[in-house]
């Protein structure tokens, strides 16, 4: 996917909480974290960074 794609409509917050958007509404993915994510990047794959600097990918 491309930034364009699905990965453009993610979200991240507190609790390794992760949101995706589709034409349903958000909904929650789950993640191997409980620790607050603090940014998402749009690529392929998506990635989000945690607090103290982990970073997840999202495939």
């Amino acid at each position: 996917m491309t930034a364009d794609g699905i990965h453009a409509r993610l979200t991240v917050g507190g609790g390794g909480a992760v949101f995706r958007l589709s034409e349903g509404g958000w909904s929650q993915e789950p993640t191997p974290t409980g620790a607050n994510l603090e940014a998402v990047v749009r690529a392929d794959p998506a990635v989000a960074v945690e607090t103290g600097g982990t970073v997840i990918e999202n495939r």
